[in-house]
C-alpha cells in the first residue's frame, strides 16, 4: 500500500474539469495495477470510474487529501 498526500483543490470535486481528470487518471493507474497482480484478469481488464475525492478533513478544511493505495 502506498499513501501520498495531495495538495487540496476544489477542481478535484468537479468531474468536469481537467485537473479532476489528471488526477482520476494517475490514481486509477496506479488501483489498477495494484488490483491486477491481486485479481485475475478479466475480458475488459478492469475499469476505474467515477471516483470521488473529499479533503482529508472537512470540518477543518483541510488543504491536502491523503490517497491510500
Amino acid at each position: 500500500m502506498t499513501e501520498v498526500l495531495v495538495e487540496w483543490n476544489p477542481n478535484y470535486q468537479d468531474h468536469s474539469n481537467p485537473e479532476y481528470h489528471q488526477l482520476r487518471n494517475k490514481v486509477c493507474k496506479q488501483l489498477l495495477q495494484i488490483l491486477r497482480n491481486v485479481v485475475p484478469l478479466s475480458q475488459d481488464d478492469g475499469k476505474c470510474e467515477d471516483v470521488t475525492y473529499t479533503p482529508n478533513n472537512e470540518e477543518a478544511n483541510a488543504d491536502s487529501i491523503l490517497l491510500l493505495m
